[in-house]
C-alpha cells in the first residue's frame, strides 16, 4: 500500500503547489470609512442647532475589492461598497445594500479597464480632485452650495460624485500624461423607450509633474419630467507643491427645455501643511443661476493628522444664499430664515 502511495505524492505535492499559486494570484481586501461630526448652526428656521452628524467629511463605508491575474497582463476585479450612518447605524443610499458601488470588470495596461454595473460615473471619479469639499475634510460642508443649487429647482454640479444603476464604465490607459474615460447607463426603466433616463459622462485628463487638469460632460434623457434632459459641463485643474495645493473648477448644469434653468459654479481653494500633522484648508464658492439671486459661501478647516489613517477635523463655513435661505450643510441641517447661515464642525474620521 505504501508502495502504491509513493508515485501519487510528486502529483499531489504538484496540484498543492499549482493551487497555492492560482491563490497568490488573486486577492480580496476588506477597507472602510467611519466618519462622525458634531455640527452647530446658528439659524435653521430661526433657532440654533446642535447635531451629531454622519458622514460629514467623507460618506461611511465598509467596501470589498477583489482582482485575480489572469494572465497576459489581463486581470479581472470586482467592488462592494456598503454605505452607512454612524449616528443611527442605518443604510445610507436610500437603504440599498451595496449603494456606493456593485461592479465587476477586467482591467489591462495596455488597454484600459472595462466595469459594469451600479458605479459612480466618471466625473463623480475625477473632479473630487478640484473641490473644496474633497481636498479639505469639509466633505457636505463644502458640498452645500453645488448640492443645493437652485433652491428646490433639482439641479446639482454632480461633481460631488453619483452612483448610477446599469452603467457600463471604461477608462484608457495614460499616454503621454493623457488619458479618458466614458460612462454610459442604461434608462432600464420598465414600460418607457430604451433612451428614457439613460445617461452618459465623458472626462478627459491631462497630469505632468505636479499640474493636472480635467473637462468633463454628463448627459441625462428625460431627468425631469417638465424641464427635458440634463447637461453638465465641468473644468478643473490643480497643483501640488511640496507644502501647499491649489485647486479649483468650474461647472454649468442645466434642462433643456420649460424655463430651461441652469446653474454655473465655481471654486477656489487651497491647502497648506503647516506641520507634518496639521493641515490648513481655505475654500471660496460662487454660483450664478439663471433668472435667480445668487449665492457664495467661504469655508475654513483645520486637520489634524494623529497617523495615516486617523485625523480630527474643524470646519467653519459661511454661507450666503440671497434667493432660497442659505443652508450650509448639504443633504444634511436645514435652511436659514435669512439669506445667511454659518456652521460649525468638529470631528473624527478613522480609515481601514
Amino acid at each position: 500500500m505504501k508502495q502504491a502511495l509513493r508515485p501519487m505524492l510528486p502529483v499531489a505535492l504538484a496540484a498543492l503547489l499549482s493551487v497555492g499559486a492560482a491563490h497568490a494570484q488573486s486577492s480580496v481586501t476588506v477597507y472602510g470609512l467611519i466618519d462622525a461630526s458634531l455640527v452647530w448652526t446658528n439659524d435653521v428656521a430661526g433657532k440654533r442647532t446642535l447635531n451629531e452628524d454622519s458622514g460629514v467629511s467623507q460618506g461611511n463605508r465598509l467596501g470589498f475589492k477583489g482582482t485575480e491575474d489572469l494572465g497576459g497582463g489581463l486581470k479581472a476585479n470586482f467592488i462592494l461598497e456598503h454605505g452607512f450612518n454612524t449616528d443611527a447605524g442605518t443604510t445610507a443610499q436610500g437603504g440599498v445594500m451595496w449603494g456606493r458601488n456593485a461592479s465587476v470588470g477586467l482591467s489591462s495596461d495596455r488597454y484600459g479597464s472595462l466595469s459594469f454595473g451600479r458605479t459612480f460615473d466618471v466625473t463623480g471619479d475625477v473632479f473630487p480632485a478640484y473641490a473644496v469639499a474633497t481636498n479639505t475634510p469639509a466633505g457636505l460642508m463644502a458640498w452645500s452650495l453645488p448640492m443645493n443649487s437652485a433652491g428646490g429647482l433639482g439641479l446639482t454640479n454632480r461633481v460631488s460624485g453619483m452612483a448610477v444603476n446599469n452603467s457600463v464604465k471604461y477608462y484608457s490607459p495614460k499616454w503621454a500624461g493623457f488619458s479618458f474615460g466614458g460612462t454610459y447607463s442604461l434608462g432600464e426603466v420598465s414600460g418607457k423607450p430604451t433612451a428614457y433616463q439613460s445617461a452618459y459622462s465623458l472626462v478627459a485628463s491631462y497630469a505632468v509633474g505636479a499640474f493636472s487638469t480635467s473637462a468633463a460632460t454628463y448627459f441625462k434623457h428625460d431627468a425631469s419630467p417638465t424641464e427635458g434632459n440634463l447637461k453638465e459641463y465641468a473644468l478643473g485643474a490643480a497643483y501640488q507643491m511640496e507644502k501647499m495645493r491649489l485647486f479649483g473648477m468650474l461647472s454649468q448644469v442645466g434642462y433643456s427645455s420649460g424655463p430651461k434653468d441652469r446653474v454655473t459654479t465655481g471654486e477656489i481653494g487651497l491647502t497648506y501643511k503647516v506641520l507634518p500633522t496639521v493641515v490648513l484648508g481655505a475654500g471660496l464658492q460662487a454660483q450664478k443661476r439663471r433668472d435667480l439671486a445668487s449665492a457664495d459661501q467661504i469655508t475654513l478647516t483645520a486637520d489634524y493628522l494623529f497617523s495615516k489613517r486617523t485625523d480630527a477635523y474643524v470646519v467653519l463655513s459661511n454661507g450666503r444664499d440671497r434667493e432660497y435661505g442659505a443652508q450650509i450643510e448639504g443633504a444634511l441641517g436645514g435652511k436659514s430664515s435669512s439669506t445667511a447661515q454659518t456652521g460649525l464642525a468638529v470631528g473624527l474620521r478613522h480609515k481601514f
